[in-house]
């Protein structure tokens, strides 16, 4: 018993233990409580969610984005993958993923008279395109050409540009083998089988039918027309989803 400022009555030490609400911060029912430790700071509070780590992990719900980018993302290469800008641009399937076009201001001839596939240019005419989803491309080539050697034809095919393989059974001819000629020709190729999500480069590749003299002509200029009966183009690559 103890004394304080004139008033008597009973005092005890610390209550050992606190009544509070249940975890949602109300009470469980109506005059009654729920008993907690006196040093128990967590309970009348909702529960942290938990975190997704850095380290990645399995999202258990919708993302809304509030209207910002993904970015960084990397080449989709399954069916449930996101696919990058890059590899659905034209909106899938026949969306051009790569062109390049190549126009010099002065005429720029290539020429080989070899059976033997070679680049033309590994410099100005070679492209390079992710694989689409499907695996499959459409790579056109567009230009001017001259056939100076009867009776053999001249061809374009694609190339690899690392290792310099003709790819797959690419070889297109493009032009008769009766006549001498010149064309502005462009040609198809039709790429199956890719890794999806992959990089490639090609170079655009020719040869004749066989080993000749004079061969086979690629007349490359910016401004169409050239002295004489011969006619030039830009040279086009374009590689297209399929």
């Amino acid at each position: 018993m103890s004394t304080h400022g004139g008033n008597k009555g009973p005092s005890t030490g610390p209550a050992t233990s606190v009544v509070g609400p249940d975890a949602y911060g109300a009470a469980a029912a109506v005059g009654v409580g729920t008993s907690y430790a006196r040093n128990d700071h967590d309970h009348g509070l909702p529960a942290a969610p938990a975190d997704l780590p850095l380290a990645g992990g399995t999202m258990s719900g919708a993302i809304a984005m509030g209207a910002h980018k993904i970015t960084g993302l990397a080449n989709g290469s399954a069916p449930q993958d996101a696919a990058c800008f890059g590899q659905i641009t034209g909106g899938g399937g026949g969306g051009l993923l790569a062109r390049v076009q190549y126009a010099p201001s002065v005429l720029t001839t290539y020429s080989t008279a070899s059976a033997t596939p070679s680049a033309m240019d590994a410099t100005n005419l070679t492209i390079s395109f992710t694989a689409p989803a499907s695996g499959d491309v459409l790579v056109r080539l567009s230009a001017c050409a001259n056939q100076g050697d009867l009776p053999r034809s001249g061809y374009f095919c694609l190339l690899d540009h690392t290792t310099g393989a003709q790819v797959g059974d690419s070889q297109y001819v493009v032009g008769p083998n009766t006549s001498a000629f010149t064309l502005a020709v462009s040609v198809p190729f039709l790429v199956t089988g890719l890794a999806p999500g992959t990089a490639y480069q090609y170079d655009w590749g020719f040869f004749e039918s066989s080993a000749a003299t004079n061969g086979i002509f690629v007349l490359v200029q910016g401004a169409q027309g050239v002295p004489g009966n011969l006619y030039s183009s830009p040279a086009v690559m374009e590689v297209w989803s399929a």
